[in-house]
């Protein structure tokens, strides 16, 4: 397990003396932290589960083929917003769409409202003869056991903001979609407001000829210039898990292989969904990580010692 915390804050210094030396302490305020761990072998022993997250990705290439093909077209031409966006579509614009799709999909699968399933601002339109139904993605056993895991590393990961969001977060009530990268595609910086963890599996990563993966890069939350304007890149490999803080800035960077790279996404919420989480309560962005260290003080010379300059 890897976690990462990018310092986006001032440090706070303070010292006294000790026999050992000067007791130094160091506050990191408001860091990101960034969870990042591998569930390759997380099933060892478990054939079938061990094939079960390999066979996700399929499950998502095949949705996301029969998104492009027999549904996005029947949008396209009901929706003349969206044929509008998509005709300036850049190589984000399929899995833009096809997130939309999914939200009416999944709040029909949950019983959640539309609106409280990473919530833009955009409308989520319903059209009538279209199929909101992915039952082999969001009905099958590899789906729920994915659901188990990011379940399982996110109370590990809530118990570092303090042991009342550890109570808090026990459980969760997700929403979960999935992202299909084909040769120059990516994703625009964005952010996960009002949700408090985000994250991402990843299903499956191509290799370039030149052996660079697929990479998510996050952005410093302070601003874009300087001195701030910092970057952090993952470079993703297959069965990756990483989660973040909703509101971290990421975006993925353009897709450098003829082949595809499959991701789940996710965000996470108390189990009363929005309505149980205020942004301004939210402990991912109340954290402060604490370090000690002594510095040693050289030993005074005594009275009797010869001091030579």
């Amino acid at each position: 397990v890897a976690t990462a915390a990018l310092s986006f804050g001032p440090k706070l210094v303070c010292g006294q003396s000790t026999e050992a030396g000067i007791e130094q302490e160091t506050t990191f305020i408001w860091p990101t932290s960034i969870l990042n761990l591998s569930l390759a072998n997380a099933y060892d022993g478990a054939p079938w589960e061990e094939k079960a997250l390999a066979r996700l990705a399929k499950i998502a290439e095949k949705g996301y083929d029969n998104y492009v093909k027999a549904v996005l077209p029947l949008e396209l031409d009901r929706d003349p917003a969206l044929a509008e966006e998509h005709s300036l579509a850049d190589g984000s614009m399929n899995n833009t769409a096809w997130l939309r799709w999914q939200k009416r999909v999944f709040s029909g699968v949950a019983k959640v409202p539309v609106e409280e399933l990473n919530w833009d601002g955009k409308p989520v339109p319903r059209f009538e003869g279209l199929p909101y139904k992915w039952p082999e993605f969001h009905k099958s056993k590899e789906t729920a056991l994915l659901m188990k895991s990011i379940f399982h590393v996110a109370r590990t990961y809530m118990k570092q903001f303090g042991r009342e969001a550890a109570e808090r977060f026990k459980e969760f009530q997700p929403f979960l979609w999935a992202e299909v990268y084909g040769p120059g595609e990516f994703q625009h910086m964005r952010t996960h407001t009002g949700a408090a963890v985000a994250g991402l599996y990843c299903a499956k990563a191509a290799d370039a000829d030149d052996g660079r993966g697929p990479e998510i890069a996050f952005m410093d939350p302070r601003g874009e210039f300087p001195p701030f304007g910092h970057s952090h890149t993952y470079r993703l490999k297959t069965d990756d898990l990483l989660m973040w803080p909703a509101w971290a800035p990421h975006s993925l960077e353009v897709h450098p292989s003829d082949s595809r790279s499959v991701y789940i996404r996710f965000m996470l919420w108390p189990p009363g969904g929005t309505t149980e989480f205020d942004w301004e309560d939210d402990p991912t962005g109340d954290m402060s990580v604490k370090k000690s260290n002594v510095i040693r003080v050289k030993n005074k010379p005594s009275s009797g010692d010869r001091s030579e300059l």
